[in-house]
């Protein structure tokens, strides 16, 4: 199924392909696990919930490290191969040089294709999933400071209400004082405290109710003190009329409490297929991001090249020290040029687009292979200084 050259060169290639990914990936998650750490913790998540967060961060930055990946991949699967001498054998059983480079474009047309896949599909959709994840994770929080009891005082506002749920005192009581305060016309207000209270839910339609089984309803005015105050200091204190109450619901949503989510994708959460806009506009301009995404793709069939390029070039003394390093100059700078050029192409039209994306991949897949072509002893003949 494969030949030679490729059975020499394919399992040396993925292994270190594949080895730099991880590492970049494993950097990368742990410049982010404080921050997901931090989210997770703040609204009360566990392990798995940190685990999840980290799985959807991980598909961002595959795109990224894998033209430098196949750069570095193949660099030093071909200068391995040239200083074990195995290259020189095969050069001289009669296998054609060309199949190095031919090799080379196969690793940058699959990385292509999984550039675009990872891009244009993988990505968005853990973006998507991430925020709604950690939309749940902000409901679960709430939903546990309002049916569970903790030892902390808990404040939320519903509909206008300010409802504040103290700790239990000591070990006897399941929940502490709960009090309501709330405004009304005139510069009224009305505050309720309970003692015996529970919350009820959620019911079928999603709703939750705190029940109030006893408790005491202060009703006043600023300056006002009320006629039925009785004896009660509190209530001569704050000037209100004291009602002793009994079964009382107050109904809410969770929608009341924490923020709708969106559901709509934004522009970095969009899937491929819902870039372009379809029907009509899809033939006067394509989306600048597409060119992005293409651009990245191509990147990785420049990196393939330039690898080829520099591990001929590392056959020389001077190469030896300088080939690696700018064979990573030119894939990011290439990177960076290639995207910013279909990016700007693609908004001004279809044709235009295509032409220049078949322009881009010619010339990122011919031009690297010049030098090595010209000097293909180098690349075959173990180094041992000048050419």
């Amino acid at each position: 199924m494969f030949g030679p050259m490729t059975r020499l060169l394919l399992g040396r290639t993925m292994w270190l392909l594949f080895g730099l990914l991880l590492l970049i990936e494993a950097i990368f998650i742990a410049e982010s696990f404080t921050t997901l750490m931090a989210i997770v913790v703040s609204n009360g998540g566990r392990v798995w919930d940190i685990l999840l967060l980290l799985a959807l961060k991980s598909p961002e930055i595959v795109d990224f490290a894998l033209p430098l990946a196949i750069l570095i991949g193949l660099y030093f699967a071909l200068t391995g191969a040239r200083d074990d001498s195995e290259l020189v054998v095969y050069a001289a059983a009669g296998v054609s040089w060309w199949r190095i480079p031919q090799f080379a474009i196969g690793v940058g047309s699959v990385g292509m294709v999984v550039s675009v896949t990872f891009a244009g599909f993988i990505t968005p959709s853990a973006n998507y999933a991430q925020r709604l994840a950690i939309h749940v994770l902000e409901t679960k929080r709430v939903v546990q400071e309002i049916t569970a009891p903790a030892p902390q005082n808990a404040r939320r506002e519903i509909k206008d209400r300010t409802i504040i749920a103290t700790p239990p005192r000591d070990g006897s009581s399941l929940r502490g004082n709960l009090f309501i305060f709330e405004t009304s016309e005139e510069n009224g207000w009305r505050v309720s405290q309970a003692k015996d209270w529970d919350v009820d839910g959620p019911a079928g339609d999603g709703s939750y109710s705190v029940r109030l089984n006893s408790f005491r309803d202060y009703v006043g005015h600023a300056g006002d003190r009320g006629a039925d105050a009785g004896n009660d200091p509190l209530a001569v204190q704050l000037g209100t009329t004291r009602m002793q109450v009994s079964n009382l619901k107050l109904d809410f949503r969770l929608e009341e409490l924490v923020r709708a989510i969106d559901r709509n994708r934004r522009d970095h959460e969009k899937v491929l297929l819902n870039i372009f806009d379809l029907p009509s506009e899809a033939l006067k301009s394509v989306d600048p991001r597409f060119g992005e995404i293409l651009g990245r793709a191509l990147i990785c069939l420049l990196a393939a090249g330039v690898a080829v390029a520099m591990a001929t070039w590392s056959g020389s003394r001077l190469g030896r020290y300088l080939a690696l390093p700018a064979g990573v100059f030119v894939v990011m700078g290439g990177d960076v040029v290639i995207r910013t050029y279909l990016g700007e192409v693609a908004s001004k039209g279809d044709s235009e687009f295509w032409g220049s994306a078949a322009i881009c991949l010619l010339a990122l897949t011919v031009i690297p292979l010049i030098y090595p072509s010209l000097r293909k002893n180098m690349l075959t003949a173990p180094s041992r200084g000048p050419a």
